[in-house]
């Protein structure tokens, strides 16, 4: 490790991170507000053709010259570039923490470029659980789809993995799974009618084989309204069986007018759902 001189420092963050900017302002901001010198750890960089390349501490770099520092301590490494993007991709992802989307990226890097199987890219990422970095990894399905735009939700999150992992066996392409994304809004689809809803369209895409083209929108509109009427009906069922208990209570006198009527109210409208 040295004191490297920061106007010396050259930055690719388009080679070496792998998030959406190359920092996040919230970040840079902390750091400066608590910049401990003694708490700093080294830059990492990499040393090519005379030069010195920035590969990992882009937030602590931004914020020493915010600060009017001249001088960083910095490790600085030789060898090829792709050891150096090993670097980048490996330290960036445990030091901050990577959008899901920007996460998605570095499990690209390593199995697509570099070869790896998935437990290797979770080895070098330090992810050690692997059902999680499966479903991460086939959120890259859905890259250039209002998923990508619009995850910020949990619900979203599960949706996401579902169709992803759904594409890993049955690939679709990106207007195919923009369509179920805006049916799922559309229809405020939940996780299970989500998957219920994939497996249908497997058997409707199989039958469309022999009978021509396969209209995804067109099986969506119907096929959802089909689950939400068969979900509809199971809660009429459950209702049912609670009104009976209330009635049944209501004849011993054990339950309230009211409560009797809220139960026959919603009991009512859901036939109505149904029907």
């Amino acid at each position: 490790m040295k004191l490297v001189t920061i106007a010396n420092i050259q930055t690719n963050p388009k080679e070496f991170q792998f998030r959406d900017e190359p920092v996040h302002e919230v970040d840079v901001a902390w750091l400066v507000t608590n910049w401990d010198d003694n708490q700093c750890d080294p830059i990492d960089l990499w040393e090519h053709n005379g030069a010195l390349l920035l590969i990992c501490g882009h937030h602590r770099t931004e914020a020493a010259l915010r600060l009017g520092k001249t001088e960083l301590l910095a490790r600085v490494h030789a060898g090829t570039f792709e050891a150096a993007k090993d670097i980048a991709a490996a330290n960036n992802t445990t030091r901050k923490s990577y959008t899901d989307w920007e996460l998605v990226g570095c499990f690209e890097y390593f199995i697509n470029e570099r070869g790896c199987t998935l437990e290797e890219a979770c080895r070098r990422m330090k992810r050690n659980h692997i059902p999680t970095a499966r479903k991460l990894y086939s959120l890259r399905h859905l890259r250039g789809t209002d998923w990508e735009v619009n995850y910020v939700s949990q619900n979203l999150w599960t949706m996401g993995t579902i169709v992803g992992g759904h594409c890993e066996k049955y690939p679709l392409n990106k207007h195919e799974i923009q369509s179920l994304f805006q049916s799922m809004v559309k229809y405020d689809l939940t996780p299970t009618q989500m998957q219920r809803l994939l497996k249908q369209m497997v058997i409707a895409t199989e039958e469309a084989t022999e009978m021509g083209l396969f209209d995804i929108k067109q099986f969506t509109t119907a096929t959802v309204k089909a689950v939400r009427q068969v979900d509809a009906l199971s809660e009429v069922a459950r209702s049912a069986r609670a009104l009976q208990r209330a009635i049944d209570k209501a004849e011993l006198g054990k339950i309230d007018s009211q409560i009797y009527s809220k139960t026959k109210s919603n009991l009512d409208k859901l036939l109505q759902l149904a029907s």
